[in-house]
């Protein structure tokens, strides 16, 4: 299957699909995280209502600046597994977007 038969309306607008697959790739990066680190990053980006560093560190009883270092360093983390896993279907021959069943093939594995 090659994706969801959507297309995107324009060309810098990304299609249904690709969203998912996006979607997928970063909540399976996510995954490999430990608990305190997926809710630090979480809180403080995916919500529509971030919380603070300074709420995040009273509830994980840390300091502000141990939260703000423990986001910088999975946020990278996250980004980098993304872009390896996409580098590494697109080295094993395949030169377009990864599809939603590529995708969830992968992260069976």
């Amino acid at each position: 299957m090659a994706g969801l038969g959507r297309t995107p309306c324009s060309p810098t607008e990304p299609s249904d699909d690709t969203v998912l697959v996006v979607s997928g790739l970063m909540g399976a990066a996510l995954a490999r995280l430990d608990a305190r680190t997926r809710h630090i990053v979480t809180s403080l980006h995916l919500l529509d209502d971030p919380l603070s560093l300074a709420a995040l560190a009273t509830l994980h009883g840390l300091a502000s600046d141990q939260v703000r270092q423990i986001d910088e360093l999975a946020f990278a983390a996250v980004q980098d597994w993304m872009r390896l896993t996409i580098a590494e279907r697109r080295n094993a021959g395949r030169h377009d977007r990864i599809t939603v069943d590529e995708y969830l093939s992968m992260a069976a594995n």
